[in-house]
């Protein structure tokens, strides 16, 4: 049993101290009158390196049918409590949407709602939406700042 203690505490000292970390996520697609939506949706894990970078390569793809997609579970390698990825949305007839820094809990589960607009000429082809980091990490944020000297 110690062996196997070492091993790990071996493993996380020299593998950056990260945690394979699994959130399951399932996107619900409607209009803005809550009908559901059939859509593509890409989920894009945020690499933040100083510009706006996603590795496409990780981009996951589901299908929604019947405004919900099936539910994908994302792996992460961190100790962060969470993660955000960004979501973008095709559905025949309606703008596209993006929902930038969607949070992502470690090892919980995630529903988040996109509703997509009418394309009728009267709004961009492009709607954007961005949530903002949990509460605790804008109150550090501001913490940080005020004891600046």
């Amino acid at each position: 049993m110690k062996r196997l203690c070492f091993l790990a505490v071996f493993f996380l000292l020299f593998s950056g101290c990260s945690a394979e970390q699994k959130i399951t996520l399932s996107v619900r697609v409607c209009d803005v009158r809550l009908n559901p939506l059939s859509a593509e949706v890409f989920v894009l894990p945020q690499a933040y390196t100083g510009q706006c970078n996603f590795d496409l390569s990780n981009a996951v793809r589901l299908s929604a049918t019947n405004g919900i997609t099936e539910c994908a579970t994302l792996s992460f390698n961190s100790t962060k409590e969470w993660q955000c990825v960004t979501i973008v949305v095709f559905s025949e007839g309606y703008a596209t949407t993006i929902l930038y820094n969607c949070v992502l809990y470690a090892n919980k589960s995630r529903s988040p709602v996109i509703k997509m607009f009418l394309r009728d000429g009267n709004l961009p082809d492009i709607i954007v939406f961005q949530e903002n980091p949990p509460d605790d990490f804008n109150r550090k944020l501001i913490d940080d700042l005020l004891s600046k000297p």
